[in-house]
């Protein structure tokens, strides 16, 4: 029988520096729900599980809702250090629960890296297209022979028609 293990934070939470350090690079999954509704009244978005990793950002700026990451220079599985550029290799993507506020440099929070989140585009994209990490932490589409293509994270699940929008993807990091 595997441990028991309680979640302390839920997915849109963040803690300040220094608390709960020593979960850094624990893994977890959450129901896909809508977590900034009314606990009492949540309800599930879909029967897909939601598996973030408890990160700590030591990037020196605030990250963004659905912004592709990358690790800190040696601190992998525990600290991200910014935003994954043009066809980088992501690790994850910043909780979409967190807000408008995002989360602040050396906060620890909830970095989604696989199921349902949020990405922001660097253009239109199609629905159902494959996912690259584009400049400055936003998603593009990419086909199987384009540079990048090992880099693929995820898929588009609603068309973008421009870029920063906010769309719904399904996440698959390769890089965690």
């Amino acid at each position: 029988m595997g441990a028991v293990r309680t979640n302390f934070y839920k997915l849109g939470e963040t803690a300040v520096a220094g608390e709960l350090d020593t979960l850094l690079g624990m893994v977890v999954e959450f129901d896909d729900c809508n977590y900034s509704a009314n606990p009492a009244t949540r309800k599930l978005n879909s029967g897909r599980r939601i598996k973030a990793m408890w990160i700590k950002n030591d990037s020196g700026s605030t990250l963004n809702v659905g912004e592709c990451l990358t690790w800190k220079s040696g601190y992998a599985g525990t600290r991200v250090g910014g935003v994954t550029g043009s066809a980088g290799t992501g690790v994850g993507a910043v909780d979409p629960y967190v807000g408008s506020a995002g989360v602040a440099d050396g906060k620890n929070f909830w970095m989604i890296i696989e199921g349902p989140g949020k990405a922001r585009s660097a253009g239109s994209i199609s629905a159902n297209a494959i996912l690259i990490p584009a400049a400055t932490g936003e998603v593009t589409t990419v086909t199987n022979d384009a540079p990048g293509s090992l880099s693929a994270c995820g898929r588009c699940v609603v068309a973008a028609t421009g870029a920063d929008e906010s769309i719904d993807v399904l996440w698959k990091f390769p890089g965690y």
